[in-house]
């Protein structure tokens, strides 16, 4: 069953981050491509990726489920919204 996955990248502190206070994206990434970025920075970008997890879920019973597996190293972005600087 495919899940969401939502990641903000905000300037501060990320890997890449500019001395301006802003995150760039490396030209032609997924990211970049979905932004319409050619590379520029931005202030923050979120990114909503889905992927696929499987999870074990005890019949009649009130404990947790437990995920079994899942390719979430790898998700694949659907959208990417930024607020430029």
């Amino acid at each position: 069953m495919p899940s969401s996955l939502t990641r903000s990248n905000r300037a501060t502190g990320l890997a890449g981050s500019g001395a301006s206070g802003t995150v760039t994206f490396d030209e032609g990434t997924d990211t970049d491509v979905l932004l319409s970025g050619r590379g520029r920075p931005w202030r923050s970008v979120q990114e909503i990726s889905s992927f696929a997890a499987l999870f074990e879920v005890p019949v009649g019973d009130a404990s947790s489920a437990t995920a079994l597996t899942s390719d979430d190293y790898g998700p694949e972005i659907l959208s990417a919204t930024g607020v430029r600087p």
